[in-house]
């Protein structure tokens, strides 16, 4: 539904606020943006349902970019976080190796689900703005581990940045045994679920 629309939306001043070089790579494949790099307090949220922890945060981050861009004009600024959940406990990034080794310990011959939260603030077609958020969950099955194989994949430093202490998209990919839902939304972004988001939006708003 959004393809044939794609060129009209790449005309508008689109925001990506966000560090996370996941998501540039998953956007790029469909969106020309700017980014803006925004610094967050997670840690108080952490005791949040991880679905509601998502939402939150993507919120919290968009309408952070939003006050602080120099020019305060876009079309679109799109904002994301991603946790991974075992048993409703959030588990973010691994501070050091050794915490990579214990979450991905913890993930070992487990089901557990992938959590994005996604932001959209949009310009209405009376130059005002509006907000939308939603979240998409994904759930993985880790494969059964040795400890020869974890410990080489922490020192490979691939978990470090990553949400669940792996990335599927690169060596991690060794250590999932399934996944059931969007892969994309467990690289950081649910492209799909976004996409007819975006779509609605054009409809609404932005159709010519």
């Amino acid at each position: 539904m959004l393809i044939h629309v794609l060129n009209e939306i790449k005309r508008k001043k689109i925001i990506l606020a966000s560090n996370s070089p996941r998501r540039k790579e998953i956007l790029g494949k469909i969106l020309n943006f700017e980014i803006y790099p925004v610094q967050y307090d997670e840690s108080f949220l952490l005791l949040c349902d991880p679905d509601d922890y998502v939402k939150q945060l993507s919120l919290n981050k968009a309408e952070t970019a939003k006050n602080n861009i120099p020019n305060k004009y876009f079309d679109l600024l799109i904002s994301a976080d991603t946790v991974v959940s075992l048993e409703k406990e959030i588990i973010g990034k691994p501070k050091n190796n050794q915490d990579a080794i214990n979450i991905l310990n913890k993930l070992n011959n487990k089901e557990h689900a992938v959590y994005t939260g996604v932001t959209m603030i949009y310009k209405l077609q009376n130059g005002m703005y509006d907000t939308k958020t939603f979240s998409a969950m994904t759930k993985v099955k880790m494969a059964n581990l040795n400890q020869e194989l974890i410990r080489a994949y922490v020192k490979s430093g691939e978990p470090m940045d990553k949400a669940g202490a792996y990335g599927i998209q690169g060596l991690g990919c060794l250590l999932i045994e399934g996944i059931q839902g969007d892969f994309y939304n467990v690289m950081g972004f649910p492209l799909q679920m976004f996409s007819k988001e975006l779509y609605c939006l054009y409809e609404k708003y932005w159709k010519s």
